[in-house]
């Protein structure tokens, strides 16, 4: 409607005015052409953007596999979370050049524990701790900020020697609390599912979310078998490998599961190409 009123006010104006309303045209038409083309512009941006953002996404989710040797699994998800991007030579030297860093909920859980079961003994444990670790305990340490990975090590080495056998065995106790306490909270959905293929194909894939290092793939072997695998974390440590079998007994008992034994059956600290942990259920 606006270009045929405005052809008609050139024929019936003046030349002057013609031309100025010609000029206005002419104007108009090409604001609209660069903000059209602008839009285009922008648009292909955010659509690039949004493609690389997806792409991320996908290689920061953890793989999930079922091993070559195993029956086919009729009980599978049909929500299989996509194997993870592969990853450069690059990538992995620089995953393994500098010191991970864990969220605040694997340490608020672990501290809760130990004041609450060695109430005796906690100030001698901070007096203990590294100066990092004593100011965590203190607090505030937020379950949502990240924090070096030292200062967990520290926190289950110390804590085992003093309280414990010396043998880490605490460390497994603390991860089987830190899935009791934390889960429920952060993830529970999860649990009102109760199946053990439905959680740690989406629980698996959170690693990234709580740890800045390292991959995770979850190989299923039976039903009621699997195998938790570790790839390219860089400060490997036997207090993680610990704490990670109490973290995956206790969520599988949570689910209900009984009879649960999770074992350790290759390590990088002693030759293997990645950390496996292979546990097994009944329920």
């Amino acid at each position: 409607m606006k270009p045929i009123l405005l052809v008609a006010a050139v024929v019936l104006t003046g030349a002057s005015a013609r031309a100025q309303i010609l000029d206005q045209v002419k104007k108009t038409a090409t604001e609209q052409g660069t903000k059209a083309a602008k839009g285009t512009a922008n648009q292909a941006i955010v659509d690039k953007v949004n493609k690389k953002l997806l792409d991320e996404g996908h290689k920061n989710q953890c793989a999930f596999k079922t091993d070559s040797g195993a029956r086919s699994a009729p009980w599978s998800s049909p929500t299989t979370p996509r194997p993870s991007a592969p990853r450069t030579a690059a990538t992995r030297s620089r995953s393994r050049s500098r010191m991970p860093s864990m969220k605040g909920s694997a340490f608020t859980a672990r501290f809760a524990y130990l004041k609450r079961s060695f109430p005796a003994r906690w100030d001698a444990l901070l007096d203990a701790f590294e100066p990092a670790t004593a100011a965590l305990a203190h607090g505030p340490c937020l379950k949502g900020s990240w924090y070096p990975f030292a200062c967990f090590v520290d926190l289950n080495v110390k804590a085992d020697r003093m309280l414990g056998r010396g043998d880490l065995a605490l460390a497994r106790v603390l991860g089987r609390e830190a899935a009791r306490v934390n889960l429920p909270t952060l993830y529970k959905l999860f649990y009102k599912v109760g199946s053990p293929e439905f959680i740690f194909t989406r629980a698996g894939s959170l690693w990234r979310q709580h740890h800045d290092s390292g991959r995770v793939e979850v190989i299923w072997i039976s039903e009621h078998e699997a195998d938790w695998r570790t790839h390219e974390f860089a400060a490997p440590h036997p207090a993680l490998c610990r704490s990670l079998e109490g973290f995956i007994t206790g969520t599988f008992e949570m689910m209900g599961m009984t009879d649960v034994q999770v074992r350790e059956d290759a390590c990088v600290l002693h030759g293997g190409a990645y950390c496996s942990l292979h546990g097994t259920w009944h329920g």
